[in-house]
């Protein structure tokens, strides 16, 4: 058997030290820096995805810090103008209110007058009304004084 002849091995570690050095080094100088481009290259694009993203996240959280305060400057402007719009009608429901208690004043005054001016004139009336009665009642009775003494004489 050949494999096992010993005048064999010499010539087989040669070429096997031969072929393994070929590859070794076309191994070590093709491939390999072939494929360690690819990876710093695939490094560089990925350290340059993170530093882009580590941008925008910072750029997003200031322009989240930027969205609120003008959140909460244009809260405390909508507070202003609704204080404003109340105070305004707050006053002008107290120019109303003070403008009804007038004519409400000034109606009671008018219902005053008309009933004094309407006891006056019932003061008036009753006062003829009474003496109107009175006479009737007067001659009426010196009617009935006369007819008793016209029946007594």
């Amino acid at each position: 058997m050949p494999q096992f002849d010993l005048s064999t091995y010499f010539g087989q570690i040669v070429w096997l030290f031969l072929t393994f050095s070929f590859l070794y080094a076309v191994v070590t100088w093709i491939f390999l820096p072939r494929i360690r481009r690819g990876l710093m290259k695939r490094e560089e694009t990925l350290s340059g995805w993170l530093e882009e993203a580590s941008e925008l996240r910072d750029s997003a959280a200031l322009m989240s810090k930027d969205a609120d305060l003008r959140l909460q400057a244009a809260r405390g402007k909508a507070q202003d103008h609704v204080r404003e719009a109340l105070e305004t009608l707050k006053k002008r429901q107290e120019e109303e209110e003070g403008k009804v208690l007038l004519r409400m004043e000034e109606a009671g005054l008018k219902a005053r007058e008309e009933l004094e001016q309407l006891w006056k004139t019932w003061e008036k009336d009753l006062d003829e009304i009474s003496d109107d009665l009175a006479s009737c009642v007067m001659a009426k009775m010196e009617g009935e004084s006369s007819l008793r003494e016209e029946r007594k004489g």
